[in-house]
């Protein structure tokens, strides 16, 4: 690099600028290239991504009605299936964390290797943001007391081939503030 030049960063740069937005673009059309590798790679190993039909017996919120004052470290015995988007993941070792949200909120998955065995927890650290995915498994609370779904099995209902919209870059950009 030139000393005069400089290295920008897609965070640098002034939302709704030209800049900003042919790095988006980028990043975007990357994104995509990147999820249609993945999605090729599930058809070769016989994972269906867009399978008929998932049938859930339950949503995050109906959960909540039922278990929401449950005690840290609680197994309620209960079995559920529900589907939703995955929204955020935590990887830790041999557990995962992930975030499922349906059209009525928000619920936490426990993944561990004990309950999917290491191909499903490989196969679940695979998912990407924005991947819908029906689950069975028992409602829990974790041992910091979060409501949470430890998952036995789980299916891809749709694969995500474009990444999420940041929504505060969004947001800055039309001028509206969140705060």
């Amino acid at each position: 690099m030139a000393p005069d030049e400089t290295k920008t960063d897609a965070t640098d740069l002034a939302p709704g600028s030209p800049e900003s937005t042919e790095t988006a673009r980028e990043f975007q059309e990357e994104t995509r290239a990147h999820r249609l590798a993945k999605l090729e790679k599930l058809r070769e190993r016989g994972i269906e991504p867009y399978p008929v039909r998932f049938d859930r017996d339950t949503t995050a919120a109906a959960i909540r009605a039922e278990f929401g004052a449950i005690a840290p470290g609680t197994d309620t015995g209960r079995l559920v299936q529900i589907a939703g988007r995955v929204m955020g993941q935590r990887r830790h070792g041999g557990l995962d964390f992930a975030d499922l949200e349906d059209e009525t909120g928000k619920i936490q998955l426990i993944v561990t290797r004990g309950e999917v065995g290491g191909e499903g927890l490989s196969d679940f650290s695979d998912l990407d943001l924005g991947d819908w995915i029906g689950v069975e498994g028992m409602v829990i609370a974790s041992d910091k007391g979060v409501l949470s779904v430890r998952v036995d099995k789980f299916e891809l209902l749709s694969k995500s081939l474009r990444a999420l919209p940041d929504i505060r870059a969004l947001d800055m950009a039309e001028g509206l503030d969140l705060d």
